[in-house]
């Protein structure tokens, strides 16, 4: 395989440091190529589509797989989605500390809506 196919990438992650660790954290994602696949801008606002409003769904979901996930903000625009998401300490008796990591949550995330996508182009258009 060329490097030409396949640039180098900037490392994102800070070597050593546990994504464990409860706090607030900024996350973009983007779509491969920077297509836009979530909606378009029109008269200054976004619209989202189908594929916009899947991912919507699924961020709103989370916390449900992840129960020391906090959601935040949240924006859809139409090549890229930000997000901001809180891990934090467990709400048990005595309280615990998260069970996973924000690497963990977001590969979940990635994944699901990734095969949603799929599958609604499969079967919808």
């Amino acid at each position: 395989m060329s490097s030409d196919r396949f640039p180098q990438r900037k490392r994102l992650r800070l070597r050593g440091f546990d994504y464990r660790t409860p706090g607030a954290y900024f996350v973009t994602i983007c779509t491969e190529h920077r297509v836009h696949l979530f909606g378009e801008i029109n008269d200054g606002r976004m619209r989202r589509n189908g594929a916009g409003d899947m991912v919507d769904a699924v961020w709103l979901s989370l916390p449900d797989k992840f129960p020391d996930a906090q959601l935040d903000a949240f924006a859809v625009m139409p090549n890229h989605i930000h997000l901001l998401i809180w891990i934090a300490w467990l709400a048990t008796s005595p309280p615990a500390p998260p069970e996973n990591s924000l690497i963990e949550i977001m590969r979940w995330f990635k994944s699901l809506t990734t095969a949603k996508y799929r599958r609604g182009v499969k079967e919808e258009g």
